[in-house]
């Protein structure tokens, strides 16, 4: 059977013997695949393939189930997801720019459970209202990245994150439980413009290095900030401003916790900006990085 063969099969979810086809660490050998257009797979079974290396790009998956496949330097770009479950798989190096991963089909969303996402180019991805259990995203390529309503369970951040945002819903979605950031582990990761909008955030790790201030009275550091700098004509004065007034807009009584990034008061205010809020954060200097 050759590849072109499977790859009919898969797309359209029918069984096939794999008895005398090429495997590699007990997965069918499809590594370098290359597929062309746009491919729409629904209610399909993929279990136990190594697409490594693969250009599989705008796939349309629906109510799909893959797992235990490896899509390792694959080229998965612009993939548009609904109702599917990934487990145990992984995409580590992949390409996954521009990919919807949180379509909804059905009232169904998708749950992506133990996914590395190590090394992944995931910039300008929308994950939207999906479900990420006990997944790792290991010097993920973050940025610009929404996870708007995505449940976040059990979950790994190493690296920069850079204009990432975590909300507890997605606009107007009123079907999906709300996100709680279940024992999400920051603590390798770098903040670079992240936001939070709407969440508790009693059970984050956060990041723990000398470019973060992690603080227990988060509302009131805020408002500090904002009071310091109110008034100020400074161009820097007053991009610092929007930045904590944005972060204000999304505070919820319920928490407590957060961090300041060194790096988005310095980006915006400069060394001077940082010498300016730091006492607001740690009053004796001693304490200062």
């Amino acid at each position: 059977m050759d590849r072109d063969t499977i790859w009919a099969h898969l797309v359209r979810g029918e069984p096939f013997n794999r008895r005398d086809l090429p495997q590699v660490d007990g997965r069918l050998d499809l590594r370098g695949l290359v597929t062309e257009g746009v491919t729409r797979v629904e209610g399909a079974l993929w279990e136990n393939i190594d697409f490594s290396e693969a250009g599989l790009p705008r796939l349309q998956l629906f109510r799909t189930t893959i797992r235990n496949c490896r899509f390792v330097n694959a080229k998965c770009r612009s993939w548009g997801m609904w109702g599917n479950t990934i487990e145990d798989t992984s995409f580590a190096k992949a390409d996954l720019r521009d990919a919807g991963i949180g379509g909804i089909d059905g009232g169904r969303w998708n749950l992506l459970r133990r996914v590395d996402f190590a090394q992944t180019d995931l910039r300008g991805a929308m994950p939207g209202p999906a479900t990420f259990e006990h997944c790792t995203f290991d010097r993920a390529k973050l940025k610009k990245v929404e996870f708007r309503g995505s449940q976040m369970v059990d979950c790994q951040f190493i690296g920069p994150l850079e204009e990432v945002i975590f909300s507890s819903r997605a606009p107007r979605d009123t079907t999906t439980p709300p996100n709680q950031m279940i024992d999400v582990d920051f603590s390798r990761a770098q903040f670079r413009m992240v936001g939070f909008e709407k969440l508790a955030l009693d059970r984050v790790l956060w990041p723990d290095d000398d470019e973060h201030i992690v603080v227990d009275d988060y509302p009131a550091v805020v408002d500090r900030i904002l009071a310091r700098l109110e008034g100020q004509d400074d161009v820097r004065a007053r991009s610092v401003l929007g930045l904590y007034s944005w972060h204000k807009k999304w505070l919820v009584p319920e928490q407590k916790k957060g961090v300041v990034s060194l790096w988005d008061l310095r980006k915006y205010g400069g060394q001077a900006m940082v010498d300016e809020i730091l006492p607001l954060l740690r009053p004796d200097p001693s304490q200062r990085p």
